[in-house]
């Protein structure tokens, strides 16, 4: 995945790719590059030369919170590895289904029975699932090096970034009844 720059984000702010960059380095590259681009401070009365400005100050921006959000950094790579399956042709294991299902069923429950320990036990529970499903990837996170990862880490990488993408949609409806 690479910008209209030809780079991609970890490029632009010169890092390595990693699913967990350092931030205090990004954040000093963001700042130094935003105020380098920043369209108050490119004086021109060329159009294009200010809508190249804007389009550099919006991609910085754009790259920066996308390596920012762990969650975002994390499909970030994985598109660029392009590993990611087409919207609705994800394949997720049955079994994981199933406990996300009686994950569902016990906060539909909660629409007719706002109990606060049915959240809480339910919130413990989806950080339960969350805490063990990144404890598997966990040292393909530590290890990983983008020029040398396997297709079958790659896969293992893609099922946890799918099964936490469906985790985290639980977790913000436990939000939604936890502040009701």
């Amino acid at each position: 995945m690479v910008s209209a720059l030809g780079m991609n984000y970890f490029d632009l702010f010169e890092l390595p790719i990693s699913f967990k960059p350092d931030l205090s380095t990004l954040k000093k590259k963001y700042y130094k590059l935003s105020f380098k681009h920043h369209p108050d401070h490119q004086l021109s009365d060329n159009n294009s030369d200010l809508d190249k400005i804007l389009d550099m100050s919006s991609l910085l921006n754009k790259a920066y919170n996308t390596l920012l959000d762990e969650n975002k950094c994390f499909e970030y790579i994985l598109r660029i590895h392009d590993v990611l399956p087409e919207e609705g042709k994800a394949h997720i294991p049955q079994e994981f289904l199933m406990d996300m299902m009686d994950l569902n069923e016990q906060l539909m429950e909660l629409e007719f029975d706002h109990d606060k320990g049915k959240i809480l036990s339910l919130t413990m529970e989806a950080d339960k699932y969350e805490s063990e499903l990144y404890k598997s990837i966990e040292p393909l996170i530590k290890d990983y090096s983008f020029s040398s990862i396997s297709q079958e880490s790659l896969q293992k990488l893609v099922d946890f970034y799918l099964k936490k993408k469906y985790l985290l949609r639980i977790k913000q409806n436990l939000l939604r009844f936890a502040s009701a």
